[in-house]
Formats: structure tokens, sequence, C-alpha cells
């Protein structure tokens, strides 16, 4: 059916899955023309225009799935990473949070929101981040290695070795981690 929206949507994310990031774009453009009201749409093509380097482009789809649907957790996050990466720091710290009022064990904002809380010198603030994120998800090993990162700034080396090991239990091959280990160790 050439006017079903949610078929050129479930393409996109296809298309996306096998790394063929124009083609899915395409499809979700379509979606929209079809639907010009499906959130879920602009949000994967924020994420889209992003890989594709179009930040400024993907922070407006962003904005525009959070004008559909305010309470859209997901959009939220997706607009803090790329404000993070536009340098925009405190406006991804507010979209972060904005995640979390809405979506409280959402551990990838707490962890993402810690990253940046560490950009902003809060290094403490980024530490009980982390914390709530592993709370929620004691198995993301991005959350334990960027712990044991600021638990190293705090001088609390001990603890960040405890941190990059188990970074290192969950994924064997985070050669950052190793490494970091490694410094550890000689401080030691």
């Amino acid at each position: 059916n050439p006017g079903d929206h949610a078929a050129y949507y479930n393409k996109g994310n296809i298309l996306n899955d096998l790394g063929r990031k124009k083609e899915a774009l395409d499809s979700y453009n379509k979606a929209l023309e079809i639907r010009p009201d499906y959130d879920k749409a602009y949000c994967n093509r924020g994420i889209i225009l992003k890989s594709l380097g179009q930040k400024e482009e993907a922070l407006a789809s962003y904005n525009k799935a959070l004008e559909i649907n305010p309470g859209y957790d997901a959009a939220h996050y997706n607009k803090g990473n790329v404000l993070d990466d536009l340098g925009r720091s405190e406006e991804a710290l507010d979209s972060y949070n904005s995640a979390l009022e809405i979506n409280p064990a959402y551990d990838k904002a707490y962890c993402n929101r810690g990253i940046v809380l560490k950009k902003l010198e809060r290094k403490e603030e980024a530490l009980s981040s982390y914390d709530k994120a592993l709370e929620i998800n004691p198995e993301n090993d991005a959350t334990h290695y960027n712990r044991g990162h600021i638990l190293d700034d705090l001088g609390r080396k001990e603890e960040a070795l405890q941190s990059y090991e188990k970074a290192l239990e969950i994924n064997p091959g985070d050669h950052a981690a190793y490494y970091n280990k490694g410094n550890i160790l000689n401080d030691l």
C-alpha cells in the first residue's frame, strides 16, 4: 500500500539496520510525507541525520518530534546526544533531564548525563548519575568505564580500578578500559 506510513517507517528501520543510511532517510521522509505528525519517524530521521554528520538537521528533526509529542523520552535523549556533539552541554543536560523526568529508568540517559556533567566539571554529580544508571542496568560496560574515568579524576584509584575491571568483565574487548586499568595499576 503506497499510502501506508508505517510500512515506510519500518522499511527505514530495516534499511538503517543494514547500514543503508541514505535509503533509510528517504523512507522516513516518505513516511512523514504521508503522516506529517509521526513523532517516531522524526526521531529516527534525526538519528540517521546525526549519523550522516547533519547535526543541525538532526536537532531540527528531534525538535519536530518533541513539538508533536513532548513526552517522547527517546527524542529528548537523542536531542541531548546531538546537543552534546554540538558542544552545547548545558542544553544537552536539560534534554537528558527531560528524558529522565519522563522515564526515570532510562539508564543510557543517566550515563550520558554523567558524561555531560563531567564536561561541565560537576564530577560528583556525574558520579551520582553513573551510579543511578548502574542501579538500573548493572551490565552496561560503558557506564562502568565512564564511572572508572570519573573516579580516577576524583583520585579514587581503587574504586576506578574496580569499575574498569567490571567494564572488562562485561566487554573483554574494550581496549580503552584495558589502557585506563593499566594506568591505574601504574599509579597504585
